[in-house]
């Protein structure tokens, strides 16, 4: 039987906090889940809350759970910020290296079939140790807004760090599930980041295991007003700290070459040098307009065709 370890990281979020909760708690399959919630010092309604969903799921025959067992705890004392609280949520939950962890922010919630749908996909392929899936946004009104799918991360493009919203799209932390061996071989969160330690995580997946890819909707991400991903500015700092934009777009432009381009494309296209002295376009988006200046007709169509697939962007 499959077992989920999730943990929430929260200070202060009495607001959403229910609707994170139900959603976890209330997965239905054949499997188990140990909850954690780390509150960082919360002054609002948050612990009350944690503690009237500590009773209630304490109870044998809570409506609530749906599954094989819900294992529900919390805690709370200052901490150095959200990836700091989530490190510590994890080391509180036991060290069982198949289990299958995630973390979800307090003001996000995951689908209802979320933990179903990981599950069989862990129990189809057991090799899998990594599982991505789509995630979709809250509007104000608790409404889906439509948002670009994006399906295709290839594993060198992973491993580059350049799913940075800029060579290539982000990997969304709310679809993603691993195992706790894969934690542990690749260290954990950087806790001494503030902004982009899921984005420096991934990479280090990549070195150990593929990313599996479902084409479900597996979390719903809600947009408020001075959230950690808000501040570009502050997680492209963070990024160059572990990896320069200039690899990254040579890494980009590496693969670019080496999967779509045929050999006859001179090679010193895909070096740094160049892309330092044509001064590369930051956005993937005006990649055409290089290619325009450097690779003939002829192969400008495969191009266009290999930005769309990646972008997922229909004329």
């Amino acid at each position: 039987m499959v077992h989920f370890q999730i943990v929430t990281p929260c200070r202060n979020a009495a607001r959403y906090l229910d609707q994170a909760i139900t959603s976890v708690v209330t997965q239905a399959g054949s499997f188990t889940i140990h909850y954690h919630i780390q509150d960082g010092g919360s002054t609002d309604e948050t612990l009350s809350k944690l503690k009237a969903w500590e009773k209630a799921l304490a109870s044998p025959d809570s409506p609530f759970v749906q599954c094989g067992g819900v294992f529900f705890s919390w805690s709370s004392a200052p901490d150095d910020g959200m990836y700091d609280a989530i490190e510590t949520g994890f080391k509180k939950l036991p060290d069982q290296y198949d289990a299958v962890m995630g973390w979800l922010n307090a003001d996000d919630v995951y689908y209802p079939s979320a933990f179903s749908t990981v599950m069989t996909l862990f129990e189809e392929a057991p090799e899998a140790q990594w599982v991505g899936g789509m995630v979709a946004v809250l509007g104000k009104n608790a409404e889906h807004v439509p948002t670009p799918v994006y399906n295709y991360y290839p594993r060198d493009i992973i491993r580059a760090g350049c799913c940075d919203g800029i060579h290539w799209p982000h990997l969304q932390q709310h679809g993603m599930f691993w195992t706790r061996c894969l934690w542990n071989r690749s260290g954990g969160l950087d806790t001494e980041l503030r902004h982009a330690a899921d984005s420096t995580l991934w990479p280090r997946f990549a070195e150990h295991a593929e990313l599996h890819h479902l084409s479900s909707y597996i979390a719903f991400f809600r947009t408020t007003p001075g959230q950690l991903s808000s501040d570009r500015a502050a997680y492209e700092a963070e990024m160059a700290q572990v990896c320069s934009v200039q690899d990254r777009q040579h890494s980009f432009f590496r693969f670019v070459m080496r999967h779509l381009l045929p050999p006859s494309v001179p090679v010193y296209l895909c070096t740094k040098d160049w892309s330092l002295k044509h001064k590369v376009s930051r956005s993937c988006a005006q990649i055409f307009f290089y290619y325009r200046q450097v690779v003939s007709v002829v192969f400008l169509r495969p191009v266009k065709l290999f930005v769309k697939r990646m972008l997922k962007i229909s004329q």
